[in-house]
């Protein structure tokens, strides 16, 4: 199974928006290490280094374009 998340806000976003995705995103891949998670972040914060390093955990760097238009055209395409 695949899941993908939309952490774009991982790193930086509105405060409480940011607290929402690091939660999610720290809670969601202990579930089952079977899962591949796709975690989309924004491509600006390519030089941060994500604190979680599984084998089931596919960082994928997206640009910062509009949200609709990435939630819609890009992040499928993953």
């Amino acid at each position: 199974m695949r899941i993908g998340i939309d952490a774009k806000w991982y790193f930086n976003g509105h405060p409480s928006g940011k607290v929402v995705v690091e939660n999610i995103v720290k809670y969601i891949i202990k579930l089952d290490s079977t899962i591949d998670f796709y975690i989309f972040l924004s491509k600006k914060d390519r030089y941060l280094e994500f604190p979680f390093k599984q084998p089931n955990i596919h960082l994928v760097y997206i640009p910062n374009l509009l949200n609709a238009i990435t939630n819609i055209v890009i992040m499928p395409f993953y």
